[in-house]
């Protein structure tokens, strides 16, 4: 179920961190970071700790096992794959000659495999040739655990995803 407040239109340009308990079905936390306060998936998910262990500080009983993080989703105030793919290839740019950006953007479009906000997304964008499996990531209660589908595309060493200020890119390396 989504948040209410995760709505589309809602909370642009912000990151989206959840926490859940790993061996029951409670204890889902929600916290959403403006991208003037976390600029990056690192910084989001170190304030969204922080923020948790204040916020159950109180709670010692109630979770018999620390929370995980499961997502960590940034949500762009302007989703564009040509503005992702251009954002990306500029950032990895050592030149600043606009024909040779050009061919880095027109190589970085023939690796992509998929394009989206989240985890989520970019996998369900992807050929089924293509996709990844999520099955191995589930829970017992059926939630994936997308950090971790996250980390481990990276691990890949296949493939990578990029976080950019207009989605996120699923970009092969070969």
């Amino acid at each position: 179920m989504r948040h209410p407040l995760w709505e589309p239109e809602l909370f642009l340009g912000a990151w989206r961190v959840v926490f859940h308990e790993p061996i029951r079905d409670t204890g889902t936390s929600s916290y959403l970071l403006s991208s003037r306060t976390a600029s990056t998936e690192a910084a989001a998910t170190a304030i969204a700790r922080r923020w948790h262990r204040t916020a159950t500080a109180g709670t010692a009983g109630q979770y018999r096992t620390p929370l995980v993080i499961c997502e960590v989703t940034f949500r762009p105030s302007t989703s564009c794959r040509r503005c992702a793919l251009a954002w990306a290839a500029r950032a990895d740019a050592e030149v600043a000659e606009p024909s040779e950006l050009r061919l880095l953007v027109e190589e970085y479009e023939a690796k992509v495999v998929g394009f989206g906000n989240s985890v989520a997304d970019v996998i369900a964008s992807a050929s089924p040739e293509d996709t990844w499996d999520v099955e191995p990531y589930r829970d017992p209660f059926g939630r994936v655990n997308w950090a971790d589908v996250r980390a481990d595309i990276g691990k890949a060493a296949m493939s990578t995803l990029r976080q950019t200020p207009f989605g996120l890119l699923w970009l092969d390396q070969d």
